[in-house]
């Protein structure tokens, strides 16, 4: 379901608009671990101090995704939420992208920012592994060459060098459910 939603903290009766393509999937992004890089401080402290209990999630409009953003503007202007970072804004023109980037040219953040940074993505993988880094993932392929017709491997790497193809186009084949040169692939369980 496409749309705009509001969520709501029960409690303070402050709230946060939002759009997505994906309106259900994205009530469970915002309390995930680590996802809060987005929120505003105040939002993601409320959410790590009450959870998704302390919350009320409502869908207030279905539309196309093309009108999305105005929408949301729309919805922002008239709701005033407490927790949106950005009131009523507008879409940034690459002129003014390009000014920005060469403004940030050559600065160097503080040491203590990015150990922080490193210490609290180091901490989010602990509970959020990574499917493709450092994870093996047995795989198989149609073979007539192999006893069975089947030849099983390791990890998409190892398949991904057998056909001499790149890993990314093994894994988009995987997700389809697909062949890659002909051959069907799917993961071992």
């Amino acid at each position: 379901m496409v749309g705009i939603y509001k969520i709501t903290n029960l409690l303070t009766q402050d709230c946060y608009v939002g759009k997505s393509k994906h309106v259900e999937k994205r009530w469970k992004e915002h309390f995930c671990k680590g996802y809060g890089a987005i929120h505003s401080k105040s939002f993601q402290e409320d959410i790590d101090k009450y959870g998704a209990g302390g919350f009320s999630f409502e869908l207030i409009e279905e539309c196309g995704v093309p009108e999305l953003h105005e929408r949301e503007q729309f919805w922002i202007g008239k709701l005033n939420p407490s927790y949106n970072t950005v009131r009523l804004g507008h879409p940034v023109s690459s002129e003014t992208r390009k000014k920005i980037s060469e403004s940030l040219t050559g600065r160097k953040q503080p040491r203590e920012l990015v150990e922080k940074r490193k210490a609290a993505v180091k901490e989010y993988r602990k509970t959020h592994p990574q499917t493709n880094a450092g994870h093996k993932k047995r795989v198989a392929i149609e073979s007539s060459l192999h006893v069975g017709g089947v030849a099983e491997f390791e990890s998409v790497k190892a398949l991904a060098e057998y056909l001499k193809a790149p890993s990314s186009s093994v894994t988009k084949a995987l997700k389809r459910c697909g062949k890659i040169r002909g051959k069907k692939v799917w993961y071992v369980v």
